[in-house]
């Protein structure tokens, strides 16, 4: 009797760890969650300026996180949101606390151009190397002049273990931020603007 619990208790250990296994344990799907700090503008620098606010996302990939393993494709993570929109809606929200106004009828423009926004994770036995790149172009038109400007931001962070998608997602909307925030204050830009 013993014997056939100790076999039966053996058969349903093995016979759920190969259903998990095949089955890749019902994992929940991961998604990064973009969410920028509000850009802190320095002063009403656009006032009695108006200008429409455009963002086009001209990225390779959707994908924003990229986890790299030895001997195993790639998981890649998309976001919770639209990047371009967020990006849109905060940086709009930004420029019109800094007095711009974008109800008038108006030829001039501030397009954001997303020319690339991704973690790239090499994730080892125990530890993690995480690359966060983000590369914003903005182009101004004003009347018949354009300015065209591009912003950058790097981080480079490790970590025990698995890489902690909280992490990666603070690290992601920190650098987002700040890009924001330097473009939103740049004097060439404001300056720029008829």
């Amino acid at each position: 009797m013993k014997y056939l619990m100790k076999k039966t208790s053996l058969s349903l250990l093995i016979a759920t760890t190969l259903a998990c296994l095949t089955s890749g344990c019902a994992t929940t799907a991961k998604q990064l969650v973009i969410a920028p700090q509000a850009v802190m503008t320095q002063g009403q620098h656009y006032q009695q300026k108006s200008a429409q606010v455009l963002v086009d996302d001209l990225r390779n990939t959707i994908h924003l996180v990229e986890i790299h393993q030895e001997d195993a494709a790639a998981e890649l993570i998309n976001s919770q949101e639209n990047l371009g929109q967020t990006i849109a809606e905060h940086l709009t929200q930004a420029l019109v606390s800094s007095g711009l106004d974008i109800k008038s009828p108006t030829n001039n423009s501030i397009t954001l151009i997303i020319n690339n926004a991704i973690v790239k994770v090499q994730q080892g036995l125990l530890k993690y190397q995480a690359n966060t790149q983000l590369t914003f172009t903005v182009r101004v038109k004003s009347g018949e002049q354009v300015l065209t400007k591009t912003y950058n931001t790097k981080l480079n962070s490790e970590g025990a273990f698995n890489a902690d998608l909280a992490v990666l997602e603070r690290d992601f909307n920190q650098q987002l931020s700040t890009l924001l925030q330097q473009i939103v204050n740049d004097s060439e830009i404001y300056q720029f603007l008829q």
